[in-house]
């Protein structure tokens, strides 16, 4: 999509008239090339033919945010946030866009990188996301979210010892924090299965040196 693809459609006004979905392409098109004050234009548009659209409306956001209008992307966000089933992917996703936006509104320097090691590990870019955590610690060194987001993912890595040791910086910084209690004890649950794992392995390979040896032929 391209100004090529953005001046084909717009000349479409017969289609235009009927149809959300035009618009919502139009609107990809002049953000995919630099024109977002277009790009918002037919974005409402296609709001306006089908306002129950949850997709549109998250776009809408994404165009505020190239825009810099980054409150009101934050509230179109955190209403389809609120709309959505809690614990879902769309949730999730509507999650992780909401981090993009606040790493890009937040003046402050801590809490912006914090947004976005955030937004990196939720798209799978574990070791930028390592690396922005441990930027906003260096902004603001009692910044216990950011502990708390380099214990989450340490443990995702099985990571054990780094994990614990963030989440136990999160609670010297405040003590009895829910979310650094859960990782705490998420970090004990990971490390049994392991131990058990591990315990296996060592049983099931004596016992096939056993059977190798002859322990178990009559």
């Amino acid at each position: 999509m391209n100004k090529v693809t953005a001046k084909t459609l717009s000349k479409d006004t017969e289609l235009l008239k009927k149809s959300d979905f035009a618009y919502y392409i139009l609107a990809k098109a002049y953000l995919e090339s630099k024109v977002p004050s277009r790009a918002l234009a037919n974005i409402n548009k296609a709001i306006a033919l089908n306002p129950d659209n949850l997709n549109y409306k998250k776009y809408k956001a994404q165009i505020l945010s190239e825009e810099q209008k980054f409150d009101e992307a934050l509230k179109i966000m955190k209403e389809l946030i609120v709309q959505s089933a809690p614990s879902s992917i769309v949730q999730e996703q509507n999650i992780i866009l909401q981090n993009y936006i606040l790493a890009q509104a937040d003046n402050d320097k801590s809490d912006s990188k914090y947004y976005l090691a955030n937004y990196l590990f939720k798209t799978g870019d574990t070791q930028r996301a390592i690396k922005e955590a441990n930027a906003s610690i260096s902004s603001d060194k009692k910044n216990v979210d950011a502990y708390n987001l380099l214990g989450e993912i340490y443990l995702s890595e099985n990571n054990l010892f780094k994990a614990s040791e963030s989440y136990k910086k999160a609670q010297e910084i405040k003590k009895n924090n829910p979310e650094t209690l859960v990782g705490l004890g998420n970090i004990e649950k990971v490390g049994s299965i392991i131990k058990s794992l591990n315990g296996r392995k060592i049983l099931i390979r004596g016992n096939h040196d056993n059977f190798t040896n002859g322990a178990y032929l009559d």
